[in-house]
C-alpha cells in the first residue's frame, strides 16, 4: 500500500497546530507514505510529529525508528524537535545523516566489511595528501561509506536482515536529493513490505525524484 500526500497536502501555517492535510500525513496508516512539498512547508515538522505519534499513540519502539537526513544540522534540528515531543525516548531514535548512519554499521562490522576496527574517515583532499600514510582498509572517504555498506548487506545477507529488523520505521527527509547509491542502501534497508515515509521536493530535485 503506498499513498502519496500532493504539494498542496503540507502547507506553512502559522499556528504550531496541523492543518487537516498535515495531520493526515502524520496519522496514516500506510505502510508506504510519499509526501511532496516545497521549501518552507512544515515537511519536516510533519516527519517529526509522524514519529513522535508513532511512538506515542501506536506503541512503536522508538530503537526500531530511523529517519535519514542529509546534513548534520538537519539531523541536529531534528533531534531538538524529537527532544521537546518526546523527552523521554528521543534519545533512542536513531537520527542520521547517510554517512553517519553507514559509519556506525561498519564500525559495528568493520571485520565483515574488510576494514581495520580503528578506520577513519578522511576528506579527498586528505587522502591525496596522506595516502602513503593509510592502508585501504584504514580510511575510507564519504563516498566510501556508502559503498562499502552496500557491498556489506549484498555480501552478508543475515546482516542486512539484522538491520531491517532494527529499523522497522524508516523515514527519509530531503529524498529528492538521494542518489543512485543512497537510493540502492535504502531499497536493502527498507522490505518490499517494509514501513518508509519519504519528503521531499520534486521541484528542487539533483537526481531526478524517485517514487517510493
Amino acid at each position: 500500500e503506498k499513498q502519496n500526500v500532493e504539494p498542496q497536502a503540507v502547507t506553512k501555517k502559522k499556528s504550531c497546530d496541523l492543518d487537516e492535510y498535515q495531520t493526515a500525513a502524520v496519522k496514516s496508516e500506510a505502510k508506504r507514505l510519499l509526501i511532496t512539498a516545497g521549501p518552507g512547508s512544515g515537511k519536516t515538522t510533519v516527519l517529526t510529529r509522524r514519529i513522535a505519534y508513532l511512538v506515542s499513540e501506536k506503541d512503536v519502539s522508538a530503537d526500531n525508528i530511523l529517519a535519514i537526513t542529509f546534513t548534520r544540522r538537519a539531523a541536529q534540528e531534528m533531534r531538538e524537535r524529537l527532544q521537546k515531543l518526546l523527552p523521554d525516548l528521543y534519545e533512542s531514535i536513531n537520527i542520521h545523516t547517510f554517512h553517519s548512519m553507514c559509519f556506525s554499521i561498519l564500525k559495528e562490522n568493520a571485520a565483515k566489511a574488510g576494514l581495520n576496527p580503528d578506520f577513519k574517515v578522511i576528506s579527498e583532499q586528505e587522502r591525496e595528501l596522506y595516502k602513503e600514510d593509510f592502508k585501504p582498509d584504514e580510511a575510507l572517504g564519504f563516498d566510501d561509506l556508502i559503498s562499502y555498506t552496500l557491498k556489506l548487506f549484498e555480501q552478508n545477507p543475515d546482516i542486512q536482515t539484522c538491520y531491517r529488523q532494527k529499523f522497522k520505521y524508516v523515514s527519509v527527509d530531503e529524498y529528492q536529493d538521494v542518489d543512485e547509491n543512497q537510493y540502492k542502501l535504502i531499497r536493502l534497508l527498507v522490505p518490499s513490505d517494509g514501513n518508509i515515509c519519504i519528503i521531499g521536493d520534486p521541484n528542487q530535485a539533483i537526481y531526478g525524484f524517485r517514487g517510493g
